[in-house]
Formats: C-alpha cells, structure tokens, sequence
C-alpha cells in the first residue's frame, strides 16, 4: 500500500491546496512554522520553507498522519473508527449497514474527506486505511482483547462457560471467541438479563455515563491482588468480561466490545454522528473598529512600568501581580493573563534583575517583570500591525496552553510544546472563517457546531469555551451574542493591510464634558484611544468610547511622566468643545500636589510640607509607613514599591536624590540595582502571514524535486573528512535560504 511520500508528487496543485486549506498547520510547517516544523525536518533551530519532496516526507510522518486526524470532521471521524474497528478497511455495504442516520451522500462525502486527506489508499476497496492512519485513530472505547491476554487460559474458558458460548482449547482462540460474544447481541442480553439488581445498576451507569470512579459506584476499593469481593457487583460483572476494572485509579468501565453488544452489534448503535447542525444567524451590525485589546495592553505595559511585578523564584510571572493589575485595570485575571503571555512571547516583558539576597548556597538573585526597549519599537508601528501580531502570535505559540481556561500566569521556562493547543486554535479559525460574512453562529449552538466540525479537538469538554474566552478577549468576535468573527476580525487574519483597507478614516477629535467624562467616537484613532486610557478609566466600550477622568489615573501617568501641562494641551487641542473649567482644575491640583509629596531611600521615607497631604498618604496602608513628625514618614518598603504604593491610591508622590533633587521617573528605572533587560533580543519579531493555500500549493509544485547534495573534492579519501565538509556545505546552504527566506517583513517569499 503506497504511503503519503509516494502519494504527493503524483497531486496537482488544487488537490494540495484542498488539503492545505483544511489542515492549516500543515501551510504553516511547509513555510517553516508551527508545531511541526519544531522537529521536521530542519529542527527547531533552522526551520525552513520546504519543496515537494519536502512536504512529501512530512506527510509521511506520524506527526503530520495525527495533524491530519485531528482535522477530521464528526462523520469522517467516525467512519475512520468503524474501518478500524473492522480491521482497517469497510464495504460501502457495512458503512451503510452501521451508520443508518447518515443519506447516501453524506456517507460518500465522510468518505471523501478521508481520501482528501490523504489516510486512504483509493486503489484499493472503497475504504482501506493506510496503516499509519489506523494507528493514529482512537477507538471511542476501550476493547476488551488486550486486558484478556493478561488472563490465564482456565479463567477464560469459565468466562466462556458462563456466557454460555463453547470452549476452544487454544488460549488465543478463547480470547477471540469471547470478544465474539461480548459482541454478540442475544449473548449480552442474556447476560444482562441474569445479573443481580446490583450489578445491572452499575452496567447501567457505565453504559450511560463512561467510566466510574469504584467508591462513586458504591463499591469498596478493588484491591489488585489477594482479597476480592466476590460478592459485590463489580465482581459478578468481571466474571462475566462485561467490564473492566482499573486498580491504580479505581476506575470501572464497559469494555467497547459490551457496548457494541448492547447496541446490536453496531459501533456507533442508532446514533452513527451525522454533523448536521443549524444554520448560521447574521451578526449585529456595525462600522469596522479595533478591538479594545490593543489599550488593554497598553494599560497593562504601563501598569507595569510604573509597578514591576515580583517574578517568581523559577523566573515566571505568578498569579498575584495578574490579578492585582487586573483588579487595577478593571479587567479579568484571565485577560490579563493573556496579554501577559502574549507580550512576554513578542518581547514587550522581559525579566529584570533587582538585587541579590543571601549568601553561599543560600543566595537568590531578585528579579521582576517590566517592559522592554521593543515597547518602542511596538509604538511605532500601526495598530493594524500590533493587532495582527497580537492575533498572530496567539494562534501559532506552542507554548501557550488555554485548553483549561486563560492562564492567570506566565511561565516562560516551561518546556511545552503543545501541538494540540494550536491545533485547536487552527480548527477553531478555520470553522469561524467558513462561515458566511457577517454570520456566526449562537452561542447556545457553537459547542455542538465546533464538535461536528472538528471532533478530536473541539469535541473534548471546555475547549470550544477556552477558544471562545481568548477570541473575544482578542477582539476577533464580538463580546456578546452569537459567535462569528467581525469584519475587522475577519481581515486581521489576512494580515494588517487587509484590516486598515476595511477601517474607515479615523477620527482624533473627543468631546470633554463637565462631568469628568470624555467621549471618543467608535472610530477614535488609536494614538486617541492610547493616550485616553494612560489618563482615564473607560467605562464603556459599546459604541462611542467612554471614559472618566480620576485622580488615581492621573497621578499613576503623572509618575510615569506625564506633567498637567502636556494633558491639558492634549485635550485642548483634540476636544471639539473645548476643556471645561473643573475638568482643568482637577488635572492642576493632581500635578500640585504631585510635588509635595517625597519619597527617598531610607529604607524609604515620605516627607511634605502639607501636613494634611502626608496624613492621607500615612493611611495608605499598603504603602506601610508611619509618622515621625508631622511632615516626616518613613516606610518599610522600597521607594520604587512606596510610590507605586500611593500612585495606586491616588497620592501622586515624586522621588528625590540624597540632596533633595527630583528624579525623573526615566532616571528612577537607572536607580535600580543590576538594571538590563534580559532576553529582548534585536527586535518584534516579523509578522509573516501563511501565504494562500493556493498560491503555497503552486509554490510547492513548482521545481518539483531537492536540491542535489554540495559536491566535496574528490582529493579527499578520510570519510569522516568528506562528511564533515558535506555537513559544513549543508549548513551554508540552510543559511544562505533562510537569509534569503527572512528578506522583507510583510511576507515570507
């Protein structure tokens, strides 16, 4: 039977776009990307765009066969387990006997998508897996053959005795005799008809619900050896070789083969998956926006570079400074967890190291995270471009794992490669993407729609929510309602050139009212947005952008550098109407009293001429000082952590040198001890969309065969020297494709 690598070069460049166009990990391993082109066929070090002989070898690994499983829909799926289940090929005949809910053409089409695929050989039946495929299907059960081997040859034929079934003298044919009867329909049903009360409770649980814990059953502990029970239910259904029993985890479960009997012989029973499911619904209407995720990350960027956050003693960033930026930025853990991850992977947080405590065995280095010099670099370019690598980064990581829920920490030394994870992301992309423009489907149907879509990986429980949380914190569907992704949403996916082409102009005018509040419209251009949530809390995000001046906000950007004189010439100069009078009186009395407020190093201390002024600051109790003099303070923590401390609450304090001179807040990062930024490398990284299925397809077709292998001397006669330079030759070469690979940002042609 001829495997993928014999398969691929006979393919046209429609079929290979077909089959790159649904399983898009394998677009972005053929342009050196993702999980798999971690380990095939470059490593992880020099992944490189491959050719067709390339490809072709990677299609034959069991790597790409699982990629390809995973992207099988609900009745493909399970047209694969039933050719498994009968020994790896099926009649249409059989497929029609044991799928009965699905028509004609819906059974030809699951049929089909394994053939696109690429798990079939088409020149043999109408369904024959190829071996690697069969290897890589899952059961959805657990037969009962392997755990029969483990049982001696007397125990079986007493098995065999008791379903009433005769008795071969060989322990192989004994095994395969009583798998014969546990699928045997008449044979169960005259089992389950002599079980005690008990023991049909328990089989009517697993039948219905899957595996049991033994004690949730209702059983005693199932000792492995010595003891047994021999009347309890469990024991009466092990004799029986209904079910199985589990001794490490002390769980019970119904063999496959005792589920198949009870459906009549019949894999999937009545209830074969058909992967119908109901028609999209049209989305709420509206003019093309960014999403609020990019000033979320602002926010947070700043957050921390006013108030660094502690790392943890392995170097991660830990679930503590994520909720308390969060509780700060009025935004969930999760969220911020998110964007945490996401920016320590593009490189905007990176690890500081503060100082050293201990000695001998018993020293640590302090570090904290904060953000890098690229934040610059990341201002500078487009909001288009930072939301499409925000977007980008998200679906390709490997490290990142939201299958359980939005992480609420960061660990960066984690050696995790989860393929899974961005094999959800793919699916999940690719499913929305499918849908018409404008359409999504409701949010009480998505999980049955994402199930039949992509079973393996949208199937398992949480995970269409896990996808659903990070989508909408990333702004790619809207934050209610039924699920499908936005016009902008839609584009970003295409790169950033297609989400400006679909923004109108944007709009840097606001209105500020009396009441403290500012109002930019839904189009507001980004830099407004930016500069808006550095100095005020938003309140509202649905439609016209709404946000509120507060002393807290105010004093946190004023630490960070802003002075009154820089905001208000801001808002006079983008407000339509004008600054009213209180709105200019609030900012002013902020920066007053910023000044008179001091902090320095004691270990810290607090001084102010205004009496008033430090009481306040002194019943801020995080920031953990205590009155010496009626103008004088002193704290336990550190000055960074003091004003950070009461720029929280609102008490806009400077730092002073030992002679009395105001630091800067640039200057104040310079005070820290070991100052540097670790791991930031030269700069973002490139945002380099997966070129069009089509478009790789006829990339990859082209040319057709490798390149021929350097030629060494023929002058050299030591093998291990010929190797040696052929090595050296092939690594020339991968350095010079990559350099001509990494040449423009926008794409990787």
């Amino acid at each position: 039977m001829p495997n993928a690598q014999d398969i691929v070069p006979n393919l046209d460049a429609e079929t290979i776009a077909a089959l790159l166009a649904q399983v898009p990990c394998l677009a972005d391993a053929a342009v050196g990307r993702g999980p798999l082109a971690l380990s095939w066929p470059f490593g992880p070090q020099t992944p490189q765009p491959l050719d067709r002989d390339g490809f072709a070898r990677l299609l034959a690994t069991p790597a790409a066969t699982e990629f390809l499983v995973l992207s099988l829909d609900e009745p493909a799926l399970a047209l694969a387990q039933l050719a498994v289940w009968h020994g790896g090929s099926l009649t249409r005949a059989k497929a029609r006997q044991e799928a009965p809910t699905l028509d004609d053409d819906e059974l030809d089409r699951a049929a089909q998508t394994l053939h696109d695929r690429l798990l079939t050989d088409p020149d043999v039946g109408w369904l024959a897996l190829h071996p690697r495929a069969a290897a890589a299907i899952d059961l959805p059960g657990i037969p009962a053959a392997p755990a029969l081997r483990g049982v001696i040859t007397d125990v079986l034929a007493e098995k065999l005795h008791l379903l009433g079934r005769p008795v071969p003298a060989r322990k192989a044919d004994r095994i395969d005799a009583l798998v014969t009867a546990l699928r045997d329909p008449d044979t169960i049903q005259r089992a389950v008809d002599g079980l005690s009360p008990a023991a049909s409770r328990v089989l009517t649980v697993l039948l219905e619900h899957g595996p049991q814990r033994i004690e949730d059953l209702g059983e005693p502990h199932w000792p492995p050896y010595g003891h047994r029970y021999d009347d309890s239910a469990i024991a009466e259904l092990l004799d029986l070789s209904l079910v199985g029993v589990d001794h490490v985890d002390q769980l019970c479960l119904a063999w496959l083969d005792t589920i198949v009997g009870v459906r009549g012989g019949r894999l999937f029973g009545d209830a074969f998956p058909t992967g119908r499911h109901p028609s999209p619904i049209t989305l709420p209407g509206g003019q093309p926006s960014l999403p609020p995720v990019l000033e979320h990350l602002d926010a947070l960027l700043a957050h921390w570079r006013a108030r660094p956050a502690d790392a943890l003693s392995e170097g991660g960033l830990g679930v503590r400074p994520v909720r308390a930026a969060a509780k700060s930025l009025g935004l969930d853990g999760p969220q911020v967890g998110l964007l945490a991850t996401l920016a320590a992977e593009i490189g905007l947080l990176g690890q500081v190291e503060t100082g050293t405590s201990g000695r001998g065995r018993n020293r640590r280095t302090h570090r904290q995270w904060a953000p890098t010099a690229l934040v610059e670099q990341w201002n500078e370019r487009s909001a288009a471009w930072r939301w499409a690598s925000l977007v980008d980064t998200w679906r390709h990581s490997v490290q990142l794992s939201e299958l359980d829920g939005l992480p609420e920490r960061y660990e960066p030394y984690a050696m995790v490669a989860n393929a899974t994870a961005v094999a959800t992301r793919s699916a999940w992309l690719l499913l929305l993407a499918d849908l018409p423009d404008g359409h999504g489907i409701a949010e009480d149907d998505i999980t049955d729609v994402a199930a039949a879509r992509c079973a393996q990986v949208l199937g398992a429980p949480g995970r269409v929510a896990a996808m659903l949380e990070a989508s909408r914190a990333l702004g790619l569907v809207p934050p209610d309602g039924p699920v499908g992704l936005t016009v902008a949403g839609r584009a970003v996916l295409d790169g950033p050139d297609a989400v400006e082409a679909t923004l109108p102009a944007p709009d840097d005018e606001v209105v500020v009212q009396a009441d403290l509040t500012i109002v930019a419209p839904p189009d507001a251009a980004p830099d407004v947005t930016a500069a808006l949530a550095r100095w005020a809390e938003l309140e509202s995000a649905a439609g016209a952008r709404v946000y509120r001046l507060s002393e807290r906000r105010l004093a946190a950007a004023m630490a960070a550098g802003a002075d009154d004189d820089e905001i208000l010439g801001w808002l006079k100069e983008h407000s339509r109407v004008g600054v009213p009078q209180n709105v200019e009186y609030l900012i002013r009395d902020v920066a007053r009293r910023r000044g008179q407020v001091r902090a320095g190093t004691a270990t810290a201390y607090l001084r102010s001429d205004d009496a008033a002024l430090l009481t306040q600051a002194v019943g801020v109790r995080a920031a953990k000082l205590r009155l010496l003099a009626p103008t004088v303070a002193v704290s336990t923590l550190s000055r960074a952590r003091l004003l950070a401390a009461l720029a929280d609450a609102g008490v806009a304090a400077v730092a002073e040198d030992a002679d009395g001179a105001t630091i800067e807040s640039g200057a104040l990062e310079a005070d820290r001890v070991g100052w540097r930024t670790a791991g930031t490398g030269d700069g973002l990284p490139s945002l380099r969309p997966v070129p069009p299925p089509a478009e790789l397809a006829a990339r990859l077709t082209a040319g057709g065969r490798q390149q021929a292998l350097p030629t060494i001397d023929d002058d050299i006669d030591d093998p291990i020297e010929r190797l040696r330079r052929l090595q050296q030759a092939l690594d020339e070469r991968a350095e010079q494709q990559q350099g001509s690979a990494d040449d423009g940002d926008e794409t990787l042609w």
